[in-house]
């Protein structure tokens, strides 16, 4: 996989935009975090992240994603690797896409982010 590459928790919506609940408005683009392969696995980075808002907001969502996974034996939301074109940095400090291509889908075992102690 050259270039670089995103991951991408759940679908979104045909127009590729994202919601931004925090102040009730559409985002630019197709919210992403950055992430990059290592093997199978694909570490992810907070390069745009001074106020840690993009920390909080993967490791809430991770954290719900093993509880729903521990629950009901399965992950509920899609992972997908992503590529596309940025248009953006959104409100959490995250990229955001337009052009947004599948690669492929991921395990949130596939997921680590040691800056948030998910390894």
């Amino acid at each position: 996989m050259a270039g670089r590459v995103f991951l991408r928790i759940g679908t979104w919506r045909p127009q590729e935009y994202s919601l931004n609940y925090a102040q009730g408005r559409q985002e630019a683009g197709v919210s992403v975090f950055e992430a990059i392969p290592e093997g199978e696995r694909f570490r992810v980075v907070f390069d745009n992240d001074p106020d840690d808002r993009q920390r909080d907001t993967l490791s809430g969502l991770l954290a719900r994603m093993k509880r729903d996974r521990d629950d009901w034996g399965k992950d509920i939301d899609p992972i997908y690797i992503v590529t596309g074109q940025q248009v953006g940095i959104g409100y959490d400090g995250e990229p955001l896409l337009k052009k947004v291509k599948i690669e492929r889908e991921i395990d949130l075992g596939q997921v680590f982010a040691p800056d948030i102690g998910w390894k």
